[in-house]
């Protein structure tokens, strides 16, 4: 049920199907193991889009969701806890490998937050004394978003000022990446050495999905250092999803020395913070699962199920309150030894965690809080914590879809509309619809 989105496809495998090809132009949230087609479009299976289909019918996720140019960009997904047996089908992004997750209490620090708020975010450290980039940021000004700071100029930034000393500080914005901005500035770089970077990271990301997060916000945070002036704005990259421990820090830290010296990245690493530190929630794990050597993945952009009578994530009023964690595990790991400037470098992150008060405050596993919009309370109970717990919240199934507030069943007849008329086509069942017929664009 983790949100993800679809900025634009390019991927030479769904030109065949180019009626939905040209409909992959806006951007809306996404559950598991669905590709959104468009802002007017419902959920499509990925199987029904001509993609990955070499892929032996794997649960899969997508490295790069954009401009991606093969099908090496596509990886299975880790051992995820209460992943169902898809028999078919494909997903963008880790997220998406994910079908149950639990509830706990909202995270507090000095950022309120707001990071969940993204599907991609993102964070830019400016000097209190810099008010110039600032004034840009609030006053929307397209030349500051799509070449300086590569923003998404439609989800509002927010900002916070924290003091470092008493008199001094700084300000800290959080906003969405565009990533639309920033891949055409390493098209051709990804392009060659694509194959190097992938058994790189996989080499590295030891099952895990840390590495392969690392890629799109380390690929902005180099584009914003490239084009924005560091006495103006500092970018620090969020790794997306990935709980921090004490083997994903290690993991991500590799993963950047690596990816910037197969693109050739000169200089100093940009510094990058996790969204939720691990020890908030194991602390209130059994003893069983933490031999059992569990990960976690926090979610993001989740819209709450009060207060939005829409039921549509594109208008979404009112974010989940809580912390959305699903759980994975590993079979083994190896240990990482970090050299000396990779060592500074994650001391460089615990400063600014520590800063932010990212991981300073214990959650709480909460059944006071609503699923988010669109999701059921699962009645599966083998979750992050024991089984006295309350139970972890859940989407439909592949043959189902959310109508009127629980699962119903899908029509699968999927040629029915080709069969009623040669000019439509047949959208499949997706997440909250039922199979619905399209006129062809040409």
């Amino acid at each position: 049920m983790l949100l993800i989105y679809l900025l634009k496809f390019d991927i030479d495998a769904m030109a065949q199907d180019s009626d939905i090809v040209d409909e992959a132009r806006l951007c809306i949230p996404c559950p598991p193991n669905l590709v959104c087609m468009g802002n007017a479009n419902p959920p499509v299976a990925m199987d029904r889009i001509g993609f990955g289909k070499t892929k032996n019918n794997t649960l899969m996720y997508g490295i790069l969701p954009v401009a991606a140019s093969s099908t090496q960009w596509w990886v299975e997904c880790p051992n995820t806890q209460n992943k169902r047996a898809y028999s078919r089908g494909h997903s963008i992004g880790l997220s998406s490998c994910f079908h149950v997750a639990e509830r706990w209490t909202a995270q507090e620090s000095r950022l309120s937050n707001k990071l969940f708020s993204f599907s991609f975010p993102a964070l830019l450290m400016v000097e209190s004394s810099n008010t110039s980039i600032i004034t840009g940021i609030l006053n929307l000004e397209q030349q500051i978003y799509s070449k300086h700071i590569f923003a998404n100029i439609h989800k509002t930034p927010t900002m916070e000022f924290i003091h470092t000393t008493p008199a001094e500080g700084n300000w800290f914005v959080m906003m969405e990446m565009d990533m639309t901005e920033v891949l055409p500035l390493f098209t051709d770089i990804l392009s060659q050495k694509q194959e190097q970077i992938l058994l790189t990271l996989d080499a590295i990301d030891q099952e895990t999905g840390a590495a392969f997060s690392t890629l799109l916000p380390l690929l902005w945070a180099i584009a914003c250092t490239n084009h924005t002036d560091v006495s103006l704005a500092v970018p620090v990259f969020v790794v997306p999803g990935i709980v921090q421990n004490s083997v994903t820090e290690k993991i991500v830290v590799r993963a950047v020395t690596q990816i910037m010296q197969i693109l050739d990245v000169r200089g100093e690493p940009p510094q990058h913070v996790f969204q939720l530190n691990s020890q908030q929630v194991l602390s209130s794990v059994s003893k069983a699962h933490t031999t059992s050597r569990p990960l976690l993945f926090v979610h993001n952009n989740i819209c709450d199920a009060d207060n939005n009578p829409d039921e549509d994530y594109e208008s979404c009023r009112k974010k989940f309150p809580g912390t959305l964690v699903s759980s994975y595990t590993i079979s083994a790991t190896t240990e990482i030894r970090l050299l000396p400037g990779e060592f500074l470098q994650l001391e460089r992150s615990k400063t600014l965690h520590q800063k932010l008060a990212i991981g300073s405050q214990k959650l709480t596993s909460t059944r006071n809080l609503l699923c988010p919009l669109n999701t059921l309370t699962a009645a599966d109970t083998s979750s992050l914590t024991s089984v006295s717990t309350p139970q972890p919240c859940s989407v439909c199934q592949d043959d189902e879809f959310w109508n009127l507030n629980e699962c119903s069943p899908c029509d699968v007849a999927l040629d029915g509309c080709e069969k009623f008329a040669a000019n439509t086509r047949s959208k499949p069942c997706s997440w909250t619809r039922d199979l619905t017929c399209t006129l062809l664009t040409r």
